[in-house]
């Protein structure tokens, strides 16, 4: 169908025309498939309601790999640390004994599962199996044509997953005679959506939940309002502390551009300031708490070490060509989330604040040995 505007959506919403809600994986992505943050756990707001949370059974399996695989490689730079640990200060113990609260045995697939069931049972959600309501003559009649999402060129057989989820989806949709409310960042399930009786699709998953929850946008607005005017000094207080914390464990990757090879590592990361963009966004609201979404772009000063090294070709060793620091500071799109709770004076207050933490990547520019200029 074509794409909803926000009137269109609240009037589906008001109708009851929307009967299912579902996330594609790259919005997990958007929050480092951290299924604890309370973006994720708001979707409970649908349980016992007219509204279903599903996911396909694609969906669900790439966002268990893409948790198992962030757990593994964290694991394996754990073991690779300690065991240089164990080296270095001749110890006598392996890594398991020098870390006794970490199973570094665990699997980190069961660790994935384990989360996603928890996640799933949390929110009341059903899981869709693509057998029996994707079938193979209609995947291929999309593959050929090619009819979305499969693209006019380049590589179609990655597009296969998000086929199989849509059609599942659509499938039980169609069944139930309602809409389903996906929320995709990929143009791919956008223009499927296009083509589909069953399907509408939106950006964002605070931009969805903002439809359901309007009864608590004159309470976000004044919170904002007096953040902007500087009349928010708690809440004010709890965006520079959340911000602090994620930068303080932020290991972000350095790059930079040398005639050299560069060896970096990252030293620190430093707010200097921020600003709210955007309009804010009800997460969800009842008369204990109010969770919101709020952008902001924050100006970060990014400070590592680069050693720079050459190849001696005789030798086939590298070799050092001294070290240098390097800062830049840039301006990085935060997405936050505010937890407020009800006071006695029929107000929110709040309490609590989340960052969305991925992993960044931060680019240097040119990287010259400290004796360059000499």
């Amino acid at each position: 169908m074509p794409t909803w505007t926000e009137e269109r959506l609240n009037s589906a919403i008001d109708e009851k025309e929307i009967g299912f809600i579902t996330l594609d994986t790259n919005i997990f992505d958007q929050y480092g498939c951290n299924l604890d943050y309370s973006v994720f756990s708001g979707l409970d707001q649908f349980r016992d309601t007219h509204v279903s949370v599903v996911f396909s059974d694609i969906i669900a399996g790439e966002v268990q790999a893409h948790i198992a695989k962030d757990a593994s490689e964290k694991a394996a730079a754990l073991q690779i640390a300690l065991n240089q640990y164990r080296k270095a200060w001749r110890r006598p113990e392996d890594g398991p004994a020098l870390a006794p609260l970490v199973d570094l045995e665990q699997s980190s697939t069961d660790f994935a599962k384990g989360q996603w069931d928890a996640f799933i049972d949390a929110i009341g959600a059903e899981i869709l199996e693509a057998e029996g309501r994707v079938s193979f003559n209609e995947l291929l009649e999309c593959y050929f044509a090619p009819h979305a999402p499969f693209a006019g060129k380049g590589d179609k057989k990655s597009e296969f997953p998000d086929a199989i989820a849509l059609l599942a989806l659509e499938d039980r949709a169609r069944r139930a005679k309602r809409t389903l409310l996906a929320v995709s960042a990929d143009g791919d399930w956008q223009r499927f959506a296009e083509t589909s009786d069953h399907i509408v699709v939106v950006g964002n998953l605070p931009k969805a939940l903002k439809q359901f929850n309007p009864g608590g946008r004159l309470h976000v607005q004044r919170l904002v309002a007096q953040l902007l005017r500087g009349k928010a000094p708690e809440l004010s207080a709890l965006i520079d502390s959340e911000i602090d914390s994620w930068l303080d464990e932020c290991d972000f990757t350095p790059d930079g551009e040398s005639e050299f090879l560069l060896d970096a590592m990252p030293n620190s990361a430093v707010r200097e300031g921020w600003e709210v963009v955007g309009e804010p966004a009800t997460l969800w609201f009842d008369k204990d708490e109010l969770v919101f979404s709020l952008d902001i772009d924050c100006s970060i000063t990014f400070s590592a070490d680069f050693d720079l090294q050459i190849l001696d070709s005789v030798d086939k060793d590298y070799v050092s060509m001294g070290s240098t620091a390097a800062s830049v500071t840039e301006t990085r799109r935060i997405n936050l989330t505010i937890l407020c709770a009800a006071t006695e004076e029929e107000r929110y207050e709040p309490y609590d604040s989340e960052v969305a933490r991925r992993h960044i990547h931060v680019d240097f520019g040119r990287i010259e040995p400290d004796w360059w200029d000499d």
